[in-house]
């Protein structure tokens, strides 16, 4: 299996509509994505009570938000 199935897969699994995480499980995920040490803003948990959880979309979100730039220079094309 390629390190890209492998990728594609835990990101599936990740983001399913009922994975749930904890405040330390959310936390742990983060960390494996990136430096351990880069400063995270943790979102609001999507569920409050009985226990605070986040999902895994979440996490992508947080990841995403601080790694990911999705700035370009404009392209113009001509038909000449």
């Amino acid at each position: 299996v390629a390190a890209s199935q492998d990728f594609l897969s835990a990101s599936y699994m990740l983001t399913q509509k009922d994975q749930f995480f904890t405040r330390e499980q959310f936390c742990q995920y983060s960390s494996y994505f990136d430096n351990a040490e880069l400063h995270v803003d943790i979102p609001l948990p999507a569920i409050l009570k009985p226990v605070p959880l986040w999902t895994g979309k979440q996490i992508f979100s947080v990841l995403v938000k601080d790694t990911v730039s999705f700035e370009m220079k404009e392209k113009n094309y001509s038909s000449d």
